[in-house]
């Protein structure tokens, strides 16, 4: 089901469909479980984390706040 970290990407304005290319300008993490791994180790809960997404052909930046 959508809850916790999977919930708040998407209340971030990701969408289904997008690729994540980079998390705080680093491109290296790309599987969403490596996001996440990195956003909880990385981040305090509240500090925002941006995320750079492909959608299509555009590229959108998207952040949002840590629970």
């Amino acid at each position: 089901g959508e809850h916790g970290d999977h919930a708040t990407a998407k209340n971030a304005g990701v969408r289904n469909g997008d690729i994540i290319v980079a998390v705080d300008g680093r491109t290296a993490l790309m599987r969403e479980t490596d996001l996440l791994a990195y956003a909880v180790q990385k981040k305090a809960p509240g500090e925002r984390l941006e995320l750079t997404v492909l959608r299509g052909e555009e590229r959108k930046k998207v952040s949002f706040a840590l629970k």
